[in-house]
């Protein structure tokens, strides 16, 4: 990196046109600092800012805050917005007032070892004011961390595939296989003995009995016998049914009355008499 960049102002905001918006009205407005460190919309991992050294003088008007705000245009991992070598902070007399500066700005230094990011940043600049951090208000952060103590960014976990205290131990898949290795056979119905596999040479004994025969069928295809059904009746009118179209009675309905029974013989003479 190469040049020189001098800036003199009581307000220093490098930032999108929506941040700017709110940071013209009120430097320090609800969640000015989430909306700064956050990866921009439109990511420059470049930066947007570069130079070799950058200067930068507060106090050509008093102030009871100065601000400096560069917003993150790279990752949370790793934030951009500046590209350096140094960066230098002077009050127009000196030092800053105590809790006078307020300092948000992400970032990257290059140094002859090679390029610092992140919390390196942050320490490296540090280091470079000696150590005093009695200018800057308790909100300073330099790539999302706070300029003491620990580094404060919190990158989030990957979702879990199930909710929170609801993975299964060991596993869905060992919980399927011990259900299906430890299945229960079917509920008795309380009529198994009644029930013989449908053996037909048994079906006599089951609990539901055949329904009775509309005609009776035994002697088809056999001679005539003295068994079965009185013949002229409406179960047997044929002394002789041999084939299965020799049935001539009736099955549903009302039928032919003269089909039903056999006409008594004509009357003889002397009945006529």
């Amino acid at each position: 990196m190469g040049g020189e960049l001098t800036i003199s102002a009581n307000n220093i905001h490098i930032a999108e046109g929506s941040i700017l918006d709110h940071l013209a009205s009120d430097p320090q407005y609800s969640g000015y600092q989430d909306e700064l460190n956050a990866p921009a919309s439109v990511q420059r991992p470049e930066g947007v800012i570069r130079a070799g050294v950058i200067n930068v003088e507060f106090g050509s008007t008093p102030a009871e805050l100065y601000t400096l705000y560069v917003q993150n245009t790279g990752t949370t991992e790793t934030p951009a917005g500046f590209v350096i070598s140094d960066l230098g902070l002077d009050g127009s007399d000196g030092a800053l007032p105590p809790n006078s500066l307020d300092l948000i700005i992400n970032g990257r230094i290059v140094t002859p070892a090679g390029i610092l990011t992140g919390i390196d940043v942050r320490d490296a600049m540090v280091a470079s004011e000696g150590g005093d951090l009695t200018p800057f208000t308790a909100n300073s952060t330099i790539n999302g961390c706070a300029l003491a103590g620990n580094c404060s960014i919190i990158v989030e976990p990957p979702e879990p595939p199930f909710p929170p205290g609801s993975t299964p131990t060991p596993g869905i898949q060992d919980e399927v296989a011990l259900i299906d290795d430890n299945l229960l056979p079917p509920p008795d119905f309380g009529n198994e003995d009644a029930i013989d596999d449908n053996d037909e040479e048994t079906e006599d004994d089951g609990p539901i009995e055949p329904p009775q025969p509309l005609f009776d069928t035994t002697e088809l295809g056999e001679d005539a016998a003295d068994a079965g059904p009185e013949v002229g009746t409406s179960m047997r009118s044929s002394p002789s049914m041999k084939d299965n179209g020799d049935v001539d009675d009736p099955v549903s309905g009302s039928g032919n009355p003269g089909l039903m029974e056999t006409p008594p013989p004509p009357p003889s003479q002397e009945e006529k008499q």
